[in-house]
C-alpha cells in the first residue's frame, strides 16, 4: 500500500517573533519565495506547488505554545505526482522523499535582543513515504 510522506515546518523562538519576518523552504534543489511568518495554509500550499519539484500538496496549520507565545506549524501532505513532464526534474511525489531544507535567515525577533536566540525553523518527517505495490499485472491465462 501506498504512503504519501508527510513533514512539518515549525518556526519557533524564545521571543515574539516580528510577524513581516519571512523564511524560505528548499525542495530537491529548488528554493521557495519568501514565506511569511504568519502564512495561512492556503499560503504555504501556493509557495511550495511553486516550485517544479513537487506536485500537489494538502496542507494544514497549527500553533503551539502558550498564550503570547504560540507558534505556527505547518503540516504538508505530499499527495500527488508532480505536473512536471520530465520526471529527472521533478519526480513524482511518491516514496521516502527527501526532507525540506528550512532557510530561517530573515526571520527577525520583534523587540532585537543580543541575549534570545535566533528564531529557528525546523522540518521534521512525520512519516515516511513509501512506493507500495509496483508490480505489473501478469496474467496465468493468457488470452482470456
Amino acid at each position: 500500500m501506498r504512503a504519501y510522506e508527510q513533514q512539518t515546518v515549525t518556526v519557533n523562538a524564545a521571543t515574539a517573533i516580528n510577524g513581516a519576518s519571512t523564511f524560505r523552504l528548499s525542495h530537491g534543489g529548488k528554493q521557495t519565495a519568501n514565506i511569511p511568518f504568519s502564512a495561512t495554509a492556503a499560503d504555504m500550499k501556493a509557495k511550495l506547488e511553486a516550485l517544479p519539484t513537487v506536485g500537489a500538496v494538502t496542507v494544514f496549520k497549527d500553533e503551539i505554545g502558550l498564550s503570547g507565545s504560540k507558534w505556527p506549524v505547518w503540516e504538508i501532505n505530499f499527495n500527488s505526482p508532480t505536473t512536471n513532464p520530465n520526471p529527472q526534474l521533478a519526480p513524482a511525489n511518491e516514496g521516502n522523499l527527501p526532507m525540506m531544507v528550512p532557510d530561517g535567515s530573515l526571520l527577525a525577533l520583534t523587540v532585537p535582543d543580543a541575549t534570545a536566540l535566533a528564531p529557528v525553523v525546523t522540518v521534521s518527517e512525520i512519516m515516511a513515504g513509501s512506493s507500495g505495490n509496483n508490480r505489473t499485472s501478469i496474467s496465468l491465462f493468457p488470452g482470456c
